[in-house]
């Protein structure tokens, strides 16, 4: 369910007291999973009633270079993000670069938030928030209707499969440094 995945991470940061959310997505043309995370995340900002604003969504080809690009185009804003919501793996590590290189002391300067939990999300210094799919499930329910397929046992009409998710809550994510008591 990604939008409601991606609404609720936004909708932690926004209680931890940022108002000052970015992402950055994969293009959402022809992709419902990455238009259902931007959606959530436009969702969560609206709900809170927060003005949007386009310079904080990067959206672009997924890969760890336009992640990089992606997060430098954010942090040189004159008012950059005090939180950054990456919608994928790739995006994320390019982000990631990006915000050691500069010497960006997460969380204190800057909250991370990733959507997908790699393994190395857990290991990472600090470790990383993220919105976990339950990807064997999503394997075996793709392979189950794959079969069907093969063997010609179509479902009579197309079924809309949507799985939860679940918001592993790591060190990652702070209240904004003026907000900190």
């Amino acid at each position: 369910d990604n939008v409601s995945a991606a609404r609720a991470a936004v909708e932690y940061l926004l209680r931890l007291g940022h108002r000052r959310v970015a992402i950055i997505s994969g293009l959402t043309t022809g992709v419902p999973t990455r238009a259902g995370r931007v959606k959530g995340y436009q969702q969560a900002l609206e709900a809170a009633a927060i003005a949007p604003r386009p310079e904080y969504e990067q959206i672009c080809a997924t890969s760890i270079e336009n992640g990089w690009q992606a997060a430098q185009n954010l942090l040189d804003l004159p008012e950059p993000p005090t939180a950054l919501f990456a919608a994928n793996t790739f995006l994320a590590l390019g982000a990631l670069q990006l915000i050691r290189e500069r010497g960006i002391q997460v969380p204190r300067d800057l909250s991370f938030l990733i959507f997908d939990d790699p393994d190395w999300s857990r290991i990472a210094d600090p470790p990383i928030t993220a919105v976990a799919q339950p990807t064997h499930r999503l394997g075996a329910r793709a392979f189950q209707l794959l079969e069907a397929r093969l063997r010609r046992k179509r479902p009579a009409k197309v079924e809309d499969i949507v799985l939860p998710t679940s918001l592993h809550i790591r060190q990652s994510c702070s209240a904004p440094a003026g907000e900190r008591q």
